[in-house]
């Protein structure tokens, strides 16, 4: 891993490097002063087999996920500010190689929702502050989506309904070996 940082026209060097196939990272100021986590981002996949010059690597501001949260049991004691909402990356090319805690998100009173902070492809997770509570189901337009990664890498993603519920179900059965 190599680290270094733009010149203020944008121009960057590095040198040295040997011949192979690399992922360029880059990170614009962090929104608000947070961490890198809340910074613009962009990367490439270089194949270095000679100097390469004049390589653009594209900043973008953050995409936005958009959507609401749907009950499937009683949630009249579950509050807003009890859900984290977190997007898990699934491959190092296009997502940020550094955290910076969990991405922005807003969950309205009447559970809609914004999260920023999220690049790449990411499969959409939550965390409930309350017991008994999972995710069910993820939904992107209508198509569950809750183990298939959403790509950030062309933009907002709208339309979004994460299901969420007490009521887990449950296997019973019994165990027999070849003769009991």
């Amino acid at each position: 891993m190599a680290r270094g940082q733009s010149a203020p026209d944008g121009s960057y060097v590095f040198r040295n490097v040997p011949q192979g196939q690399y992922v360029l990272q880059g990170f614009g100021r962090p929104e608000g002063g947070g961490s890198l986590g809340t910074s613009p981002f962009g990367s490439a996949i270089i194949d270095l087999q000679q100097d390469v010059a004049d390589q653009r690597l594209v900043i973008q501001q953050s995409p936005v996920l958009r959507g609401r949260i749907v009950f499937d049991g009683d949630a009249t004691a579950l509050k807003p500010n009890a859900v984290i909402l977190a997007g898990a990356p699934v491959e190092f090319l296009s997502s940020p190689l550094v955290g910076g805690g969990p991405p922005r998100t807003t969950i309205a009173e009447d559970w809609s929702f914004q999260t920023r902070d999220l690049f790449g492809l990411r499969v959409i997770r939550a965390s409930i502050g309350a017991p008994g509570w999972y995710v069910k189901r993820v939904t992107l337009a209508g198509v569950d989506v809750t183990n298939t990664p959403i790509d950030f890498r062309k933009g907002d993603v709208n339309d979004v309904e994460i299901t969420l519920s007490n009521r887990p179900a449950s296997i019973t059965g019994g165990v027999t070996d070849a003769g009991a």
